[in-house]
Formats: C-alpha cells, structure tokens, sequence
C-alpha cells in the first residue's frame, strides 16, 4: 500500500507496560481504548483482535491501514518483544508503513525541556533528559533516591519532569503529526538499556543521554 501526504488510517498500540492501549485515527478522528492488564498471556490473546474490532467500527479491516505506531521500549521485555513481533506482521501483511519511537523521546515530546523517568519496576528508573536541559552532573545519580528527588524536583527547583501516563496510543498518533516527515523513527529494533538477565536488587539507574552537538 503506497499513499501520498498524511495517512488517512494509523493504526497505534503500547504493550510496554504502563497502560496496554491502542488506538485508531481515521481522517484525523482518533479513538483510544486501554486493554485488560494480565501479564503475556492475556496482550497475545487480545491485542490483534482488539485492534480488528476497532478498525471494524469504523468499517476498515487491517489491510486497509496506512501506518502503524508503535513504542520500543524500553519497558516490560515480554510486552515490547510482543508489540514490535505484531508491527512486524502486520507490516509484512500490509505493506504499511511503520512509526516506532521510543518511551523516552516520546515522553519528552510531550514536555520539552523535561526529564522524562520511566519506572523500570526492580528499583531504578530510565531517565532522559532534553539537550536543553542543564542541571547538575547527572553522571553522578546512582541511587533510587537521588532519582526520585531530582524526578520531584526537590533539588533543582524549576526542573520538569515526565513520566508515562495512560494510554499512550492516542499519544504515539500525535507525537507522528507533530514530527517532520524526514525524521520518523522507522527502526523496529527493540529499546533495551540493559539484557532481560539483570539482577533485580541492583538500585542504580540507567541514564540516557541526548548525544550533545
């Protein structure tokens, strides 16, 4: 499927473990639902046919989807491997065209001039911060209550923060309007900052960094 300017039909999901959600737009109409949360098990059972069925209200099938969105990560490992195997699919089934950035860039397209802090649920967050943003020498944040105070801007007053809230499909459709053509994230490799084997009772966070010009 080919198709000039915007998409007409954008297909959208998040399975990285905040709030399952999709989400439809349809000539710029957008439409989110939130999904039962239930572990692997239950996001391979329902996410395609849920997708199916919103699609069916509108009265298109997956085929006739335009572009898919979708998040890397990172996330629960099981939901962004199930998220990006589904975009894969249904790409290679429909020839649609694919968008596929990550948590943190999308978070911070919401909040310019922001942290963005993912909650990574063994103790630590993932943390980005835009280039704009000057405070302190991050590289010395190791521990999880030095990320929280600063994710609580209790120690540089005036810092933003971000962090996910549900849903973030309808997000994921708006983040892509908001982006110049040249620059969509196409990549459907997953945003791991560290193997699914790291031991849990480690207490420092990750850090990513916005390569400086």
């Amino acid at each position: 499927m080919t198709f000039q300017g915007q998409p007409n039909i954008i297909l959208s999901f998040d399975t990285t473990g905040n709030q399952d959600s999709i989400a439809v737009s349809i000539a710029g109409k957008v439409e989110v639902k939130c999904l039962p949360q239930g572990g692997s098990g239950v996001q391979s059972v329902i996410l395609v046919p849920e997708m199916a069925a919103l699609l069916q209200k509108y009265g298109y099938k997956l085929r006739d989807v335009d572009l898919i969105c979708v998040l890397t990560g990172p996330g629960s490992f099981t939901g962004i491997r199930l998220g990006l195997a589904t975009a894969q699919g249904l790409q290679i089934a429909t020839n649609c065209r694919v968008f596929a950035p990550n948590l943190l860039d999308l978070l911070l397209s919401m909040m310019p001039d922001a942290v963005a802090a993912v909650d990574s649920k063994r103790n630590d967050y993932f943390v980005k911060m835009d280039n704009k943003v000057q405070v302190m020498e991050w590289e010395q944040l190791h521990h999880l209550s030095q990320c929280r105070t600063i994710i609580t801007a209790e120690v540089v007053p005036g810092i933003k923060s971000i962090v996910p809230q549900a849903p973030l499909a309808s997000e994921l459709i708006a983040y892509h309007a908001r982006l110049p053509e040249a620059s969509l994230a196409v990549s459907l490799e997953p945003y791991y900052l560290r193997n699914p084997d790291f031991a849990k009772k480690k207490t420092f966070m990750q850090i990513q960094l916005e390569d400086k010009p």
